[in-house]
């Protein structure tokens, strides 16, 4: 086939393969752009919630010792649910990959 363009007009067939060629390669490099933006969302939301759940945990904590126990209970909830989240985040991680 590539060698009928090439009768009616020199030049087509590799201009052709280099056309597809560099469709294939922007197709490739968008893809891996894609994934390493995905991978870096991922991290930053990990160490986000990371962060919350060490905080608030040890301000409830931190409270709970000064007899605050209202105001440990409204800071270890959201320590809580975070270090929750991020478990079950892991086991569901975990469980895909084996």
């Amino acid at each position: 086939m590539l060698r009928e363009y090439e009768e009616l007009i020199p030049g087509t067939a590799a201009a052709l393969l280099e056309a597809h060629l560099a469709k294939e390669s922007a197709t490739t490099e968008a893809l891996t752009r894609l994934t390493r933006a995905e991978s870096t969302a991922v991290r930053v939301g990990t160490w986000g919630s990371v962060i919350v759940a060490v905080v608030g945990i040890t301000m409830g904590l931190t409270l709970i010792a000064l007899q605050q126990n209202l105001v440990a209970i409204a800071a270890l909830i959201p320590g809580i649910i975070a270090a929750i989240t991020g478990l079950v985040a892991e086991i569901k991680t975990t469980s895909r990959v084996q």
